[in-house]
């Protein structure tokens, strides 16, 4: 009986939670279940890395970085999305932490004597469970 309450209460929880916006409005309302939620942008450090190809400047630039050496043990999913030479993005997915799930790059780039190279990188971090107010994972 214990059990049959805490289903038929689960719905009911879950409607008032996702209550908080109309369709196409960009109010999420708050989840049970910890939506993860990103701080701000902030700029890293960009370095002296190039490539034949864009593609190949931000390989050089995570590289350097060692962004792809935690990939299986710090974190579980490592993604590069590049729709244009000019900019990629760069999502770190499933950090092992209890309040970051990840973080994500935005890496511009432009091309010059025929070599790609990072002119601006910005990071921001997902939280597990909301952003404080000083933008830190909570």
């Amino acid at each position: 009986m214990i059990r049959t309450g805490f289903l038929l209460s689960l719905p009911l929880v879950l409607c008032q939670a996702c209550a908080g916006g109309a369709a196409g409005d960009d109010t999420r309302g708050e989840s049970p279940w910890g939506d993860p939620e990103p701080t701000v942008w902030e700029a890293v450090a960009v370095s002296d890395v190039a490539g034949e190809t864009a593609g190949e400047a931000v390989l050089a630039w995570m590289s350097e970085k060692d962004l792809h050496q935690g990939l299986g043990m710090e974190f579980n999913r490592l993604e590069i999305e590049q729709d244009t030479p000019e900019l990629a993005r760069v999502l770190m997915d499933g950090l092992r932490d209890d309040s970051i799930q990840g973080q994500e790059f935005e890496v511009r780039l432009e091309e010059s004597d025929g070599e790609w190279k990072p002119v601006e990188i910005r990071r921001r971090w997902i939280c597990r469970r909301g952003v404080s107010e000083n933008e830190l994972c909570l």
